[in-house]
């Protein structure tokens, strides 16, 4: 049982930061949106 979550650690990471990354582009594609509509 121990060895699985070793085998899906590398996995579950990579999933976390292709997250992390698209809610970080898309966070980043608002804000410069709402600067624009600011101006």
């Amino acid at each position: 049982m121990g060895r699985g979550v070793w085998y899906y650690l590398p996995f579950l990471l990579a999933a976390a930061i292709v997250c992390g990354g698209t809610v970080g582009a898309l966070s980043l594609i608002i804000f410069k949106k709402i600067k624009t509509n600011l101006k």
